[in-house]
């Protein structure tokens, strides 16, 4: 508003200095003819009274909103820049000039369009002003916090599935299990999940993302042949599918009571998304601009807030509002749509996404780019009060839109029609080709810039289509290596996609402080992915081989063919050839014989540390240089 009224300040001024002009002009004509004759009079002061009274017809004439009046621009402007003298004062203050004819020529050369209901009004010439409005000055760095500190893989992810959200899902599962056993004779659950299993149990899944093994078998991935060794490794089958069964993430016994007091249906799942948004919005900021739209989580199964979104690619499933950064494709917050709270409806849905999902950027000079279910008018100006900027397209039915910026025969193809609000908003309509037009609406922009190309596209639309894939590009990513398995509960298709974006978190983090990381490889992704399950099952697998409990001998194996050091052991060779072991060991079964031979021996492998008989043995001989010995012949 303040850039507004310093223009028609500016109009005026000119307007005063061209009266000014004729008046000394009409003066000097006068001066003139009475140095030549002294004697001249008007004849006819009727025609004075008559100009006078033109002059205060125009001068009682209302004044328009492009227009505003010279007190309300002297009152605003003083009271916006203290540094204005008593002679502008002065200025704008003058009596009734006969300036009104101008300013409606001022008017006329402008053509103004009136918006559909009639409230607003579009000007076709931009608007001037000498600096750029808050909204579009951006007050913060992007980048990683200093306060978020991490040195593996695997501690980024922590960032986003921290210990506060693996203590709450260890609460509830374990208290479910309990209950289950208790049920069920069949249901294996002798001790309870521990920190470590859980993390296991999620980098299991992370690397059967990696290997897209979504619709492979379960059963197959622990198959000798057909599987992998790391998860015969981690832990068995059966226990997987217990966690798997048994996972909470709330107490199912209260949940019909929340639902009923909140009214919302997602209460399941509410405390575990809160954690998890909260830790994106503080680990990462985002660049200057971010995208707000709808990611669809793919269910088929029964949920009272399943939708159908036919241009997905899962059709049906659960929607999810996430702001994400356009040029990292960040997660910056998160909200699930729960349906309607009771029977109300939840009128200006998309006013309200974009303002719950921005607040923890206000006041930050960024820009938000929506598409047509987001954007209008009112939007953007309550975005600029926050000290944020709107760009998007523009539903043909919004009441803003004037009338001539809708499609028309008329219009030829690669045209714009631009039109700029009294408060900084501006609209354009282009016609990509005959019949149909394209409106966009932007608080960021406040010209009416093209492209030099053939189409002689408005900048606005180039930097829609530069900034607008943001959550479609990051939701891509996480179906690329997604963990998601078959299920039947909403609960769980939900954390797989937590575990997926979180995946994703992780890496833009990593990159960000590690940017020579793997520059040159463009499976960056996959790499990451893979270390990050192997760090996240590594501790694990380490307590699981040190267990006296279980088959160590197929653990050792499956440890071996996963890339795990089982254990080595230090060998020294003497002059005459013995290989002894530099610590004592006992007798032990050879590993390699059959289980009705039982033969015994001392002597192990010097690579894996296991026991091994002669007839399975290689005896390596070496000259006295190559043995290090100071033995001589």
């Amino acid at each position: 508003m303040i850039r507004y009224r310093y223009n028609a300040r500016q109009a005026l001024t000119k307007i005063l200095a061209e009266i000014a002009e004729e008046v000394e002009d009409s003066d000097s004509e006068l001066l003139d003819w009475e140095s030549e004759d002294d004697s001249v009079e008007f004849a006819d002061r009727s025609n004075a009274n008559e100009a006078d009274r033109e002059h205060d017809d125009a001068a009682s004439l209302p004044q328009t909103d492009i227009l505003p009046s010279a007190t309300e621009c002297l009152v605003d402007d003083n009271s916006g820049s203290p540094g204005h003298s008593d002679a502008e004062t002065e200025v704008y203050s003058v009596g009734p000039y006969d300036h009104a004819s101008d300013a409606e020529d001022l008017l006329e050369s402008e053509a103004v369009m009136t918006s559909k209901c009639g409230t607003i009004q579009w000007s076709s010439k931009p608007h001037r002003a000498r600096r750029l409005p808050p909204w579009n000055v951006m007050t913060e760095e992007s980048g990683v916090p200093e306060s978020v500190e991490f040195e593996a893989i695997s501690d980024a992810f922590r960032t986003f599935i921290d210990e506060q959200m693996t203590d709450l899902i260890l609460r509830y599962t374990n208290a479910h299990a309990a209950e289950i056993k208790l049920k069920s004779q069949r249901f294996n659950w002798n001790n309870d999940l521990s920190v470590t299993e859980l993390e296991a149990f999620i980098g299991l899944l992370i690397l059967a993302g990696v290997q897209r093994c979504k619709n492979q078998a379960l059963r197959e991935l622990w198959d000798e042949q057909w599987g992998f060794p790391v998860f015969r490794t981690t832990m068995s089958y059966n226990r997987f599918i217990d966690i798997l069964r048994a996972i909470r993430f709330d107490d199912k016994s209260t949940r019909q009571e929340r639902v009923a007091a909140s009214g919302n249906q997602g209460a399941a799942v509410h405390e575990m998304l809160q954690i998890f948004s909260a830790n994106c919005r503080s680990s990462y900021r985002c660049g200057p601009s971010v995208t707000i739209d709808e990611q669809l989580v793919t269910f088929h199964g029964n949920c009272r807030f399943r939708v159908y979104i036919p241009t997905k690619p899962g059709k049906y499933g659960m929607k999810v509002w996430i702001m994400a950064d356009s040029e990292t494709f960040y997660c910056g917050d998160l909200q699930l749509y729960a349906g309607r709270v009771g029977s109300q409806q939840d009128v200006g849905q998309g006013s309200r996404v974009v303002l719950d999902l921005s607040t923890s950027i206000v006041n930050t000079g960024r820009n938000i780019t929506t598409d047509n279910f987001f954007t209008s008018y009112r939007l953007a100006q309550e975005l600029m009060q926050r000290r944020l900027s709107l760009v998007g397209t523009v539903r043909s039915n919004r009441k803003e839109i004037p009338p001539s910026m809708q499609p028309d025969r008329s219009r030829p193809a690669c045209s714009s029609v631009f039109g700029f609000s009294s408060d900084g908003v501006t609209m354009v309509s282009y016609v990509p080709k005959p019949r149909k037009a394209v409106i966009l609406l932007s608080s960021q922009h406040r010209d009416t810039a093209l492209m030099d190309d053939d189409k002689r596209k408005p900048h606005i639309i180039e930097y829609y289509n530069q900034t607008k894939a943001g959550v479609d590009i990051l939701d891509k990513l996480v179906r690329t290596y997604s963990c998601r398995r078959s299920t039947r509960r909403w609960t769980v298709a939900l954390f797989f996609n937590i575990v997926d974006i979180a995946a994703v978190n992780a890496l833009i983090l990593w990159v960000t402080k590690h940017p020579d990381w793997n520059q040159d490889k463009s499976h960056v992704r996959r790499l990451f992915l893979r270390d990050l399950g192997m760090q996240l099952v590594n501790c694990h697998v380490q307590q699981r081989m040190t267990s006296t409990v279980g088959k160590r001998r197929r653990l050792q194996d499956s440890a071996r063919q996963s890339g795990f050091v089982v254990g080595t052991a230090t060998v020294e060779c003497s002059a005459d050839g013995d290989r002894q072991n530099q610590t004592a060991k006992r007798k032990g079964r050879c590993v390699r014989c059959p289980r009705k031979v039982d033969r015994k021996v001392a002597r192990c492998c010097s690579v894996c540390n296991v026991t091994v008989c002669e007839e399975h043995s290689i005896t390596m001989t070496h000259c006295v240089v190559c043995s290090g010995s100071t033995a001589t012949c």
